[in-house]
């Protein structure tokens, strides 16, 4: 069998390359645009998943605008359920960006605990109050126990994002990004 290469979209390398790219142009003061969210892999599997979460790690927040959501395969093809999932990972990528960026609440929260000290308690305090159901709810991704899981049918990620792109593509009957297909990447360009 030959051996055909590709142009490899998402690698450690590649990464550099374009972080290196990026960071010459803002320093000239010009827009950017790269690539993010890319695989090479050929299903929507876990090779896919981890390729995409790091390039949109990478990607966000440092480029103008990222291009890539949808594709898979080195960027030969792009696959509805695919952009599901790139939905998914961004929600949770945004939801980490944002944890990092908090630096005033990190100083205040090591002012409460300089405050409250050793063997102190949190419940009683504001700070805890407010923040203490602050955490990223996925749409697809299962956070329930095995057994649970189990029970529903045991539906694999790649079957559910793919449901979840028929029910999408059936509700949508106009041209253009369905009001169920995004939400809430306005903060992303």
């Amino acid at each position: 069998m030959p051996v055909i290469k590709i142009a490899v979209v998402d690698s450690p390398e590649v990464a550099t390359a374009n972080a290196i790219a990026v960071e010459v142009a803002r320093g000239y003061g010009l827009p950017t645009l790269r690539g993010a969210g890319e695989t090479d892999s050929k299903d929507l599997d876990v090779q896919m998943g981890f390729e995409k979460a790091c390039s949109f790690l990478g990607g966000m927040g440092k480029s103008h605008v990222l291009f890539g959501a949808g594709e898979m395969d080195s960027a030969n093809n792009y696959y509805p359920p695919c952009l599901v999932m790139d939905d998914e990972i961004l929600s949770m990528v945004k939801r980490v960006r944002a944890l990092g960026q908090a630096r005033e609440d990190l100083e205040e929260v090591a002012d409460l605990i300089r405050e409250v000290g050793p063997g102190g308690g949190f419940l009683d305090k504001p700070h805890t109050f407010h923040h203490c159901r602050d955490f990223w709810q996925p749409d697809l991704f299962v956070r329930n126990l095995y057994g649970f899981w189990r029970e529903e049918g045991r539906e694999s990620i790649g079957q559910r994002v793919a449901r979840r792109a028929r029910e999408i593509q059936e509700a949508d009957a106009g041209p253009g990004v369905s009001q169920g297909g995004a939400r809430g990447h306005e903060g992303c360009v």
